[in-house]
């Protein structure tokens, strides 16, 4: 007897089967940036933190590429392509952002079914957005040609590019705000890395409950936003169980627009984009009262939707045999209609202890901004935490005008064996040079030349194919590609292996001058040393530091272990933060103790982190005279590995390390 396979197994086969080569399936690698120039712990972090990458809205192509974009693109469920030619022959709209249209293909005669989303929901909350330009102008009778794009999302560009993240101006530096892994955004950078949230809130109701009004008035009774509308103070809605011997005072119209103790909070922010309502019983049976009449009419709405979707699908299926197909797509959204259209379908496959008469489910989708707490990551594995957002007013810039988005340790490179990111950060900045070089000149040919000496240094072949490329272009479209240049800058491929290294980097630091300036912090003056300021492509990853929030007063505390009881109300969205209580480890009580001053958290950091009698020794160790033997009191306890190694291979070479210090002229800053 053979196994029946599911529609989404035979998708997942198909898919396998569309792959002709085991290179096409492309892993995490594909999207790092010169790996060969990331140690090997780093390169399988950044495996993993691809997997843990959110999308952002309006997402960009990165400034130096690895050349699969596209391809990954290609492959990715996010890209919704038309298999055939089809005819749009029904639509079936539930609400303003959720319909089904269905296709059929005359000549293969065979029947297709796209559903409309807004979201993409991912773990945690966390969503993709989906552009449904070209699926919202279609109707019945509309014409698709075959490999057209029905549906794709944010992340990709008009290419088919696959994108993840943003590339902003960075700069290195040794600053308090950047202690460890911390990453400094301003001039609007956290704005540039928003995404979309959507959540699922499940909210059970038996025949003794209500839903407040808390979206009504006296003369409208609304207990929960309706889709498309906002949700208000944080608040979606509130139940109450109704006892009969409070009905009286309860059921006032006055107390049904108050929240007070026993009443179900449930607790979240955004815009309501779906609402589904499953009922155990006949539609004969529901509550005919005002409170509940909201309810009554989504549901009766969704079930008309639901049954005449299911009623249209079915029919195709159960005349299939007639010589005509449908697609597993097609089978899927007509068994999903079922769920609705048959309670009992759906209540079967439930456990006992979750719903009453009643469940809906309203769906909530809200955009938010990085926050301090947030992670972000790069393509060599550089992973940092946001620890501290810049107002606009207070935001750093270079002397040239070109605003900091991002300030990272240059000390986490040498720790961390990493020197791909630098790579990147040479790249463009070598890439904004030649744009400027551009800029200064007016033939065309000649402005060329400048981008074609970059690129025989970083990568002969893309300069030969460019070239090629260029030369077949109207005079017309060349003068519209050379200003794609100078406005969007020069794109760089760089292989994962096969890449520039810092050799070829110094070549064409040699040819292209490096664009030293000064950074200018508003109200204190300009920094002492010149930096380089170029774009870095950036990631974020799933981080909510308010997901981590937690406030108690008191609670329940477990006898057994004497420590306070965990509570899962948070994630049933009846509280807006958790209760569980936060251990403290010593080094945060330390931290907490010395008061949230960043200077003193700094001193206090260097000293636990790192010994800092360990560094004056090694300041003095290396520099005396390596002829005499030199004895350092009280340094054994004290001394790192870090030491012990640079003692070693300075050793060999008979060299030594001299400190030299330096303090800051009037008007420039030293430390920041």
């Amino acid at each position: 007897m053979s196994k029946k396979v599911s529609p989404q197994e035979k998708m997942i086969r198909q898919e396998a089967k569309r792959l002709k080569n085991k290179t096409d399936v492309l892993g995490p690698s594909a999207m790092m940036m010169m790996a060969s120039g990331v140690s090997s712990s780093r390169a399988i972090m950044n495996a993993s933190q691809t997997g843990h990458t959110v999308g952002i809205l309006n997402p960009e192509p990165a400034l130096v590429s690895t050349g699969f974009e596209d391809v990954l693109g290609d492959y990715s469920t996010m890209l919704t392509k038309s298999d055939g030619d089809y005819e749009i022959v029904a639509r079936f709209d539930k609400n303003l952002y959720n319909y089904v249209l269905v296709g059929y293909d005359k000549k293969r005669r065979h029947y297709t079914a796209w559903e409309r989303h807004e979201l993409e929901e991912h773990s945690e909350g966390f969503a993709t957005r989906w552009k449904n330009t070209f699926m919202d102008d279609l109707d019945v009778g509309s014409k698709i040609k075959e490999g057209q794009i029905i549906k794709k999302a944010e992340n990709f560009d008009k290419h088919q590019n696959f994108c993840l993240g943003r590339n902003l101006n960075t700069i290195y530096m040794i600053t308090t705000m950047t202690m460890e892994d911390g990453i400094a955004l301003m001039n609007g950078a956290e704005k540039m890395m928003n995404t979309m949230r959507s959540f699922t809130i499940d909210i059970s109701k038996n025949d003794n409950q209500l839903f407040l009004n808390l979206y009504g008035d006296k003369k409208h009774y609304q207990g929960f936003p309706e889709i498309g509308e906002k949700v208000k103070k944080g608040i979606l809605c509130a139940v109450r169980t109704v006892d009969n011997s409070k009905a009286p005072y309860a059921l006032k119209g006055k107390y049904l627009r108050q929240i007070e103790e026993g009443d179900f909070v449930y607790s979240q922010a955004g815009r309501v984009i779906d609402i589904d309502i499953r009922f155990n019983k006949e539609a004969s049976k529901l509550n005919d009262s005002e409170a509940d009449a909201q309810i009554n009419r989504l549901y009766m709405e969704q079930q008309k939707y639901s049954h005449v979707l299911y009623k249209y699908m079915i029919d195709i299926v159960d005349h299939a045999d007639e010589g005509y197909t449908y697609s597993d797509e097609f089978s899927m959204i007509c068994e999903n209609a079922h769920k609705y259209v048959d309670a009992t379908a759906f209540f079967s496959d439930q456990n006992e202890s979750v719903f009453g008469n009643m469940m809906i489910k309203i769906t909530v989708m809200e955009e938010e901004e990085m926050s301090v707490g947030s992670k972000m990551v790069g393509r060599s594995g550089n992973k940092g935490v946001v620890c501290k957002i810049v107002p606009e007013e207070e935001s750093w810039h270079m002397e040239d005008g070109t605003p900091i988005h991002c300030v990272l340790n240059a000390l986490g490179i040498v720790g961390r064996l990493n020197p791909a990111q630098l790579n990147e950060h040479s790249a463009n900045e070598l890439g904004r040079t030649v744009v400027r070089m551009m800029s200064q000149v007016d033939d065309l040919d000649e402005k060329m030349e400048f981008v074609y000496d970059l690129l025989d240094i970083l990568n002969p072949k893309e300069k030969k194919a460019l070239k090629k490329f260029y030369k077949n272009l109207d005079n017309s479209a060349k003068k519209k590609f050379v200003k794609k240049i100078e406005r969007f800058g020069v794109i760089i491929i760089q292989d994962p292996i096969e890449c520039a290294n810092i050799l070829d980097y110094e070549k064409a630091y040699d040819k292209f001058d490096a664009n030293w300036q000064h950074v200018v912090i508003p109200g204190k003056g300009k920094t002492l040393r010149k930096l380089l300021c170029a774009p870095m492509y950036f990631y974020r990853l799933k981080q909510d530091p308010l997901d981590k929030y937690s406030a108690r007063s008191r609670g329940p505390v477990n006898p057994l272990y004497n420590l306070p009881a965990k509570s899962n109300l948070k994630k049933r969205y009846l509280e807006m933060y958790s209760d569980v209580a936060v251990r403290l480890g010593t080094a945060e009580i330390d931290v907490l103790s010395i008061c949230n001053t960043p200077e003193a958290i700094a001193d206090y950091m260097a000293a636990s982190s790192t010994s800092a009698v360990a560094k004056d020794a090694i300041a003095e160790l290396y520099d005396a005279d390596p002829s005499e033997e030199l004895i350092i009191d009280d340094c054994s306890s004290n001394s790192k590995k870090n030491r012990e190694i640079l003692d070693a291979y300075l050793s060999v070479v008979n060299d030594r390390l001299v400190f030299e210090y330096e303090y800051a002229p009037e008007g420039y800053l030293f430390e920041v």
